[in-house]
């Protein structure tokens, strides 16, 4: 599994909560999808004072990229070459696919 973590002032927040390892145990343990495990985690980080996101991909190509700002600029690449970006703009989501045939 991967996740990238946020500018280096959160960053240490993210690694003091654990926030990796406890998504990974949230889907291991309580069998809680990529995005479930992240979503939960993020919102609770948020009521903690913690600003940021995750993008956290799983090893079946899973992913999740769920944040708790005003935005955050996101991108990943599937197992079929497609390429996903996101931006949220002003409460409106863009979303590029370049699909590769």
């Amino acid at each position: 599994m991967f996740v990238e973590y946020p500018v280096p002032d959160m960053a240490n927040f993210f690694i003091r909560y654990n926030v990796a390892r406890e998504i990974c145990a949230r889907i291991e343990y309580l069998d809680q999808s990529v995005e479930k495990a992240s979503s939960e985690l993020i919102q609770e980080l948020k009521e903690r004072g913690v600003d940021g996101g995750v993008i956290f991909l799983d090893a079946n190509g899973n992913a999740s990229m769920v944040f708790n700002t005003g935005g955050m600029a996101r991108a990943y690449k599937n197992s079929k070459g497609d390429e996903i970006v996101k931006i949220l703009l002003n409460f409106i989501i863009y979303s590029i696919h370049s699909l590769n045939n």
